[in-house]
């Protein structure tokens, strides 16, 4: 009897202090890049970052009323900053959405160093605000990207 009361405390301590997966808030994990390098003289090699995304309403898309944004900055050149707007999800976005999120960098690319050839070496910090407004976790791309500026 004392050993099922002590597997049942040590059950319910594990149920209870799991997070949850889902939140009002979207939350983003890092997933990896589809490349790891550029270069300046090739437009068509711009990488996505790849993300996993979880929102508990699934406030997130485009609608005629409300949009929800993927917000960008490349960490070494600040002033390279954008917004992108999700795309209409046609209904997908339901209750407990998760989803995998490709953002391109194409506009976030540009050389920093005026010696040519140079390689330049990016990190991008990345969240999503929902249609209420709540901002996601922001996340840093744990891996390098090396731009070859030519």
């Amino acid at each position: 009897m004392r050993t099922a009361l002590l597997l049942f405390i040590i059950s319910f301590s594990v149920v209870s202090c799991s997070k949850d997966k889902f939140t009002t808030s979207p939350q983003l994990r890092y997933k990896s890049l589809t490349s790891n390098r550029s270069t300046s003289t090739n437009f068509f090699s711009a990488p996505d970052v790849i993300l996993n995304i979880t929102d508990k309403e699934g406030d997130l898309g485009f609608t005629d009323r409300d949009t929800a944004f993927v917000y960008i900055t490349n960490l070494q050149a600040p002033y390279l900053s954008d917004s992108f707007p999700f795309p209409h999800l046609n209904g997908a976005a339901g209750k407990k959405f998760d989803a995998e999120l490709r953002v391109n960098l194409f506009n976030m690319l540009t050389c920093t160093q005026s010696t040519r050839p140079s390689i330049d070496t990016f990190f991008f910090e990345i969240y999503v605000r929902d249609f209420a407004r709540n901002k996601s976790n922001v996340i840093v791309t744990p891996d390098p990207f090396y731009y070859e500026c030519q």
